[in-house]
């Protein structure tokens, strides 16, 4: 979506400045002092754009009967220029049910805005719905963005509960555990992480409660009280992180106090230097952190501050760890539910490592064994490589068989696939002027003999020889007929088949003399002819030039008896590459013993040919490795 702006509409005015406290503790405020949920929601939402420096922002939601529909605009931007794409992107954010931002770009302008949508849920209050915020700037800062609106609107489902309530101390202990427990129904583990904290730091008085995941033996700080975000590389943060990988290492509670407390004459007295310099740090507050375990996992170490004249006592921190507890395992899978396809897949490596290795499961050994031989085999073992290409049967030897002279075509005895023996008719050409013609000759031969013996009766050489003369000529012409009368009669010229030729719709027709008529070829003499591709074709040259030329063996099975698959040897490879099915391809040419019973000229099938040893890794993965490196240029 990108919408058409005027002139005035694209004027960057500055938004309505937010109050300078925190919109956190704004917002809880607001839960405080507005007599109903609508009219919380209405000022939260007046809050929230503020701190996103909002022009526009909506909120839609549903508490039990009531609806809350409110929206909010500060600027000089006209809000019917935001309403309608607002509504659209609140309403498809609805049926979502998730966070979504889209970024938008005014046309023939350098503005962007970006809309944000997060939803407001409350289970137990019955509450919910989603607000939508306009807020200046682009894609570099969406996410960032989405995370905040997406706490802020946690923050004020949560805070929601807690409208109309009493004040008293039963009361707001009461109100911390039930927004305590309302935290798991949290969906991201830093959502879960800021609830958590600010709960507890209401609850319990603390200046600073700050919450870390374990990952490994290190420690993720997820929240801190009062911080919208977590800078891991303050030292501040660092010092934190540090105490709760202290605590992390030693397994169980550690507090550190100016007075010693409880610790002074239990197991876990002194010794602690990383909470001690985090107390020192905070001028001498009582600093102390609890682990959480989930079974016998530590998920997550909660870390406390509170001033130096408050103390811990032991039955409070037993009491905060019963109570925050049960979250370590909530903790856990919503980091699982969020991980991307890479960390889950090494996370269930680390977790099929472990099983494998631990104690029992000897199955598991054994299939672990094989699978680590197989993929060293794999990676080292060596492999016949095997190219299957492409064949097709053709006939070693063909005999072209034309027109002997120019005549009509009196009459077909074979077509295109018929077996032939030697000697049987083919064709015959029209025979009566040849044979009117040697019955001419025959004639004048015997004239011009009589001739002659007249001539030598009547004692005339001269007459006798000239009408020897024509007598030959005549006899050379006869032979000649006679030849034609023969050749009119086309014949096979050795045992086979014919392969091309059908003469059948030619009957009757003058035949042209050299016209090609039929083409036949032996039955027991056959080469195979396979499509090389390209990438393939210096492997084979290499393999028959090393061998010799004709010492590449392989296997040929064709279409028609695929179970019937014949010895080959390679014997030739073409040098020019042909076009074959609109491939480019190499032509290699193979001998191959021949079944007269069922093979015919033509033929299709696969040629399999053994080209030699490679690498196991090469054989499997060399033709993608080929279309990457053509595609990607890799």
């Amino acid at each position: 979506m990108t919408p058409q702006t005027t002139p005035q509409q694209q004027d960057q005015s500055p938004p309505r400045p937010s109050d300078a406290r925190p919109p956190i503790a704004e917002i809880l405020q607001l839960a405080q002092k507005a007599p109903s949920v609508h009219v919380f929601l209405k000022r939260a939402l007046e809050t929230v754009a503020a701190a996103f420096g909002s022009p526009f922002a909506v909120i839609y939601a549903r508490s039990g009967a009531a609806v809350v529909q409110e929206e909010t605009h500060a600027g000089p931007s006209d809000p019917g220029f935001w309403r309608p794409g607002v509504e659209r992107f609140l309403t498809e954010s609805m049926t979502a049910s998730k966070p979504r931002a889209r970024v938008l770009s005014a046309a023939g302008a350098k503005l962007q805005v970006t809309l944000l949508a997060a939803p407001v849920s409350n289970a137990r209050l019955g509450l919910g719905g989603t607000i939508a915020v306009v807020s200046p700037g682009g894609a570099p800062e969406a996410r960032h963005k989405l995370e905040r609106l997406e706490s802020l609107a946690t923050l004020v489902a949560s805070a929601a509960a807690t409208v109309g309530t009493t004040t008293d101390s039963g009361a707001n202990a009461l109100a911390a555990n039930k927004s305590l427990a309302r935290a798991a129904t949290a969906q991201t583990p830093e959502e879960l992480a800021f609830s958590i904290t600010n709960n507890l730091r209401t609850r319990l008085g603390c200046e600073q409660v700050a919450l870390g995941m374990v990952s490994g033996r290190r420690v993720k700080i997820m929240s801190i009280s009062g911080l919208d975000e977590v800078k891991n590389r303050t030292p501040g943060v660092g010092r934190l992180r540090c105490a709760m990988e202290e605590c992390l290492d030693f397994g169980d509670t550690i507090v550190s106090q100016p007075d010693g407390g409880w610790f002074e004459d239990g197991p876990h007295a002194g010794g602690f230097r990383l909470h001690q310099q985090w107390q020192q740090n905070a001028g001498g507050a009582c600093v102390a952190s609890v682990p959480l375990y989930a079974g016998k996992r530590c998920a997550a170490v909660l870390s406390l501050r509170r001033r130096g004249d408050e103390p811990f006592k032991p039955e409070q921190i037993e009491e905060l760890r019963k109570a925050v507890e049960p979250f370590a395992s909530a903790l856990l899978l919503l980091h699982d539910a969020r991980r991307g396809l890479a960390r889950h897949a090494c996370d269930a490596a680390r977790a099929a490592v472990h099983t494998i290795t631990g104690p029992g499961h000897p199955g598991r050994k054994v299939l672990a064994a094989a699978a680590l031989l197989a993929a060293g085999w794999f990676c080292l073992g060596s492999l016949e490589y095997q190219l299957t290409v492409p064949a097709r049967i053709v006939p070693a030897v063909q005999r072209h068989i034309a027109a002997p002279f120019d005549g009509t075509l009196a009459s077909v005895a074979v077509v295109e696939g018929d077996v032939v023996h030697k000697g049987d008719v083919l064709c015959r050409f029209d025979q009566r002027d040849l044979l009117l013609q040697q019955g001419q000759l025959q004639s004048q031969i015997a004239v011009l003999q009589r001739e002659q013996m007249r001539a030598l009766a009547g004692n005339d050489p001269v007459s006798a020889r000239l009408a020897e003369a024509k007598w030959r000529l005549a006899q050379t012409q006869l032979a000649a007929v006679a030849r034609r009368i023969e050749q009119a009669t086309l014949r096979a010229p050795f045992d086979g088949v014919v392969i091309h030729g059908d003469l059948r719709k030619q009957v009757g027709s003058v035949i042209a003399q050299g016209t090609p008529l039929y083409v036949v070829a032996p039955l027991d003499s056959w080469t195979l002819e396979m499509d090389i591709p390209e990438n393939a074709a210096d492997e084979l040259a290499a393999r028959l030039e090393t061998s010799g030329g004709e010492a590449t063996v392989g296997r040929f099975a064709g279409n028609a008896r695929p179970e019937a698959d014949l010895p080959l040897v390679v014997t030739r490879l073409r040098p020019s590459a042909e076009i074959r099915d609109g491939h480019n391809v190499y032509v290699a040419e193979a001998r191959i013993e021949p079944d007269t019973t069922w093979m015919r000229p033509g033929m299709e099938g696969l040629a399999r040919i053994d080209i030699g040893p490679r690498k196991v890794w090469w054989v499997a993965l060399h033709n993608v490795l080929d279309t990457l490196r053509m595609k990607y240029w890799l």
